[in-house]
C-alpha cells in the first residue's frame, strides 16, 4: 500500500522527497511550481537529478505533479 502527502517544493525538489521519505510517506505530490504565479520554469536538471536519486534510495512512487491553479487560456485554442 503507497500512502503519501503534498509535500512543499520552496527549499528544492530534493527535499520535498526528503520530507516525504521524513513523515513515513513512501509517495508524494508536489505543485509544479508555486499555485500563485503565473509563470513557471523547468527545473534545472542537477535539481532533477537530486530529486530521482531520492525517489530511488526510498522508494517514493509514484510522485504525483499537481499543476497550477492559474491556468492560461488563450482564444485561438477551441
Amino acid at each position: 500500500m503507497r500512502i503519501g502527502l503534498h509535500t512543499s517544493i520552496s527549499k528544492s525538489l530534493e527535499k520535498a522527497a526528503l520530507r516525504a521519505h521524513e513523515l513515513g510517506a513512501n509517495t508524494f505530490q508536489i505543485f509544479s511550481a508555486s499555485p500563485r504565479m503565473w509563470k513557471a520554469t523547468m527545473p534545472h536538471p542537477a535539481e532533477i537529478r537530486l530529486l530521482q536519486n531520492a525517489r530511488d534510495q526510498y522508494d517514493l512512487r509514484p510522485l504525483v505533479i499537481h499543476d497550477s491553479y492559474l491556468i492560461i487560456w488563450h482564444p485561438s485554442i477551441p
